[in-house]
C-alpha cells in the first residue's frame, strides 16, 4: 500500500510534535530531579525520609501514573508521553535505589535496640547480684549483733556475780582485815568494776553505731534499687518509642516498593516481577525502549501535558516536604536513642560506684565487730582472774590468819628460856617466809594452770581449723602442730609433778603444826626434849623452803616454756590468717 504525501506530512507533523512534547517533558522534569539526588554529605539523611513518605501521596502518583497509561492506550504512536512516564519511572526508580540504601540504618536501628537490650539484661543482673549480696550481708551483720548482745549479756550477769561475791568477801573479811588494808582494797575493786562498766558501756555504744550503719546501707540499698527501676521503665519507655519509630517506617518502606512494583506491572505486563530481584525496573525500561509503539495520536494532546507536568511538580514538592519532616523525626529518634545510651552507660558507672562504697563500708563494720568480740573476749578473760584471785586470796587469808593464831598461842604457852623463845621466833619468821613462799607459788601455778588452759583452747582451736581445711594445710604447719601438742602434754606433767610437790609442801606444814601443837600440849616437858623438837622443826622448815624453792624453779621453767609455746601458737594462727586471706581474696574476686 502506498503512502500518500498528506500521510508522510500527518507523520512528519506528528513527529514534530512527538519532539516538542519530548524536550518540554525532559525540561520539566530535569529541575525536579536535583532535590532528590542531595549531595553526598546529606545522602543518608535524606534517603531516610525518602524511605518514610506516607502512603497517601504515592497512591496520587500511582493514579497518575495509571491515568498517563489509559491515555497512551488510547492514543497509541504518542512516543513523547512514554518517554516522559519512563523518565518518571527512572526518578521513581532513584527513589527505590536509595530506599535500599536504608537497610544499613535499619539494622543500626536494630543494632541499637540489641545493645539496649543487653543493657537491660546487664542491669537486671547487677539489681539480682546487689539484692542477694546486700541480703547475705545484714543476715551476717544481724548474727553478729545478736552474738554481741548474747556476749555483753553473759559479761552483764558474771560483773553482777562478781559484785555479789565482793560483797560477801567484804562483808567475810570485815572481822579480820584491819581497818587500813580494808579502805585499799574496796576501792581497787571499785576502779575495777567502774572500768568494767565503762568498757561495757562502750561496747554498747559501739554496737549501736553498728546499728545504725546497717540501717543506713540498708536505706541506701532500697534508693539505689528505686534508681535502678526507675531507668529501666524511662529506658523502656524510650525503647518502645524507637520500636514504633522503627516499624512504620519498614512499613512505609514496604508499602512504598509494593505499590511501585504494582503500578510498573500495570503499566509494563509482560515483564515478570520478583520479589528479591533488584533490578527489576532496568529490565522494565529496557522492554519499554525495546517497544514500538504506533504514532497515530492527534496534536490535540499537546495542550494537556503543561497540566500533567505542573501536577506532577506539585506532588513531587508535597514528596519533597514530607520527605524532611520524616527526616527530621529519624534524627529525633537518633537523637533519643544516644541519649538512652548515655543515661545507661552514667546509671551503670553510678551503681559501680554505689556499691564499691557499700561494699567498703560493710568491712570497716566488720572490722569494728571484730574488734567489739575481742574486746568482750578479753573482758570475759578479766573477770574469771578475778573471780579466781579473789578466791584463791581468801583461801589464803583464811590458813595464814590460822596459822598465825596458832603461832600466838605457842609464843604464849612456851616460855621455857630466852634461846627457845628466840628458836621459836625464828622458826616463826621462817615460816611466815615458807608460807609466803607456798602462797606465791600457790598463785602461781594456779595462773599457770588458767594460762595453759587458755593455750589449749586457743591449740584445739588451731586443730580444728587445720583439720577442717586440710586440703591447703602444709606438712611443715603439721609437724609444728604435733610438736606443740607434745609440748603441751610435756607442761601436763609438769603440773601435775608441781601439784604432787605444792601437796607435800602443804603435808610438811601441817606436820609442822601437828608437832606445834604437840610442843604446846607437852610444855612441861624436858629442855632436851624440846631441843630435839626444835631440831626436828628446823629440819622440816629447812625441807619446806627447799620445796617451796625447787617449786618456783620449776614454775619459772613452766612459765618461759609456756610464753614459747604461746609464741609457737601466735605463728601458726598467723600462718593459718595468712592462708586464709589469699582464698578470700580470690573469693571476693570471683564474686
Amino acid at each position: 500500500m502506498a503512502i500518500t504525501e498528506a500521510e508522510l506530512k500527518d507523520l512528519k507533523a506528528q513527529q514534530a510534535v512527538v519532539s516538542a512534547v519530548e524536550e518540554a517533558a525532559k525540561e520539566q522534569v530535569a529541575p525536579l530531579e536535583s532535590p532528590i539526588e542531595p549531595p553526598p554529605e546529606e545522602q543518608e539523611t535524606v534517603t531516610e525520609g525518602v524511605t518514610e513518605t506516607p502512603t497517601a501521596t504515592n497512591g496520587d502518583n500511582y493514579a497518575e501514573v495509571e491515568e498517563l497509561k489509559n491515555r497512551l492506550i488510547t492514543k497509541e504512536g504518542q512516543v513523547a508521553v512514554l518517554e516522559e512516564e519512563l523518565q518518571q519511572l527512572k526518578v521513581e526508580l532513584e527513589l527505590v535505589k536509595s530506599s535500599q540504601t536504608e537497610d544499613p540504618q535499619v539494622n543500626g536501628l536494630k543494632e541499637k535496640e540489641s545493645i539496649v537490650t543487653s543493657l537491660e539484661e546487664q542491669l537486671q543482673t547487677l539489681r539480682a547480684k546487689m539484692e542477694v549480696e546486700s541480703t547475705a550481708d545484714m543476715e551476717q551483720l544481724q548474727s553478729s549483733l545478736k552474738e554481741r548482745e548474747s556476749q555483753v549479756a553473759s559479761l552483764e550477769e558474771e560483773l553482777k556475780q562478781l559484785r555479789e561475791e565482793q560483797g560477801k568477801s567484804a562483808n567475810a573479811e570485815s572481822g579480820s582485815e584491819t581497818e587500813a588494808e580494808q579502805p585499799f582494797e574496796c576501792l581497787e575493786k571499785d576502779s575495777q568494776m567502774l572500768s568494767l562498766e565503762e568498757e561495757l558501756q562502750r561496747l554498747k555504744e559501739e554496737m549501736e553505731q553498728v546499728r545504725n550503719k546497717s540501717n543506713d546501707l540498708r536505706e541506701k540499698n532500697w534508693a539505689a534499687m528505686e534508681a535502678l527501676t526507675a531507668a529501666e521503665k524511662l529506658n523502656e519507655e524510650r525503647l518502645a518509642v524507637a520500636k514504633g519509630a522503627q516499624h512504620v517506617a519498614e512499613e512505609a518502606l514496604s508499602s512504598f516498593q509494593t505499590e511501585a512494583q504494582k503500578a510498573l506491572q500495570k503499566i509494563c505486563p509482560d515483564v515478570s516481577l520478583e520479589a528479591e530481584q533488584n533490578n527489576w525496573l532496568e529490565l522494565l525500561i529496557q522492554k519499554a525502549q525495546a517497544t514500538e509503539i504506533p504514532q497515530s495520536q492527534e496534536v490535540q494532546q499537546e495542550n494537556l501535558q503543561p497540566t500533567d507536568s505542573e501536577e506532577l511538580l506539585s506532588k513531587l514538592g508535597e514528596a519533597e516536604e514530607s520527605q524532611k519532616t520524616l527526616q527530621a523525626e529519624c534524627e529525633q529518634y537518633r537523637t533519643v536513642l544516644a541519649e538512652t545510651e548515655g543515661m545507661l552507660k552514667d546509671l551503670q558507672k553510678s551503681v559501680e560506684e554505689e556499691e564499691h562504697v557499700w561494699k567498703l563500708k560493710i568491712v570497716e563494720a566488720e572490722e569494728q565487730g571484730q574488734a567489739a568480740l575481742d574486746q568482750v573476749k578479753v573482758l570475759q578473760q578479766a573477770a574469771e582472774d578475778m573471780k579466781m584471785n579473789n578466791e584463791s586470796t581468801d583461801q589464803l587469808k583464811e590458813q595464814v590468819m590460822l596459822l598465825e593464831a596458832q603461832l600466838e598461842k605457842q609464843l604464849e604457852s612456851i616460855s621455857f628460856s630466852q634461846t627457845y623463845a628466840e628458836e621459836v621466833a625464828q622458826l616463826k619468821a621462817l615460816l611466815t617466809k615458807t608460807q609466803s613462799r607456798l602462797e606465791t607459788a600457790q598463785l602461781e601455778a594456779q595462773k599457770q594452770a588458767k594460762e595453759l588452759s587458755v593455750v589449749r583452747q586457743q591449740l584445739s582451736e588451731t586443730t580444728e581449723h587445720v583439720q577442717s581445711q586440710e586440703a591447703s594445710e602444709s606438712t611443715q604447719v603439721q609437724t609444728q602442730l604435733v610438736q606443740v601438742v607434745n609440748k603441751l602434754q610435756t607442761e601436763e606433767e609438769m603440773r601435775q609433778q608441781l601439784a604432787v610437790d605444792f601437796d607435800q609442801a602443804q603435808k610438811c606444814v601441817t606436820d609442822l603444826q601437828t608437832q606445834m601443837d604437840q610442843m604446846k600440849a607437852a610444855g612441861d616437858c624436858s629442855t632436851g626434849e624440846l631441843k630435839e623438837r626444835l631440831e626436828k622443826e628446823k629440819k622440816l622448815t629447812k625441807d619446806l623452803g627447799q620445796a617451796a624453792t625447787k617449786l618456783q624453779q620449776m614454775l619459772k621453767a613452766t612459765q618461759e616454756q609456756l610464753v614459747k609455746e604461746r609464741d609457737t601458737v601466735k605463728t601458726l594462727q598467723g600462718q593459718l590468717v595468712g592462708k586464709e586471706e589469699p582464698e578470700q581474696s580470690k573469693e571476693g574476686t570471683s564474686v
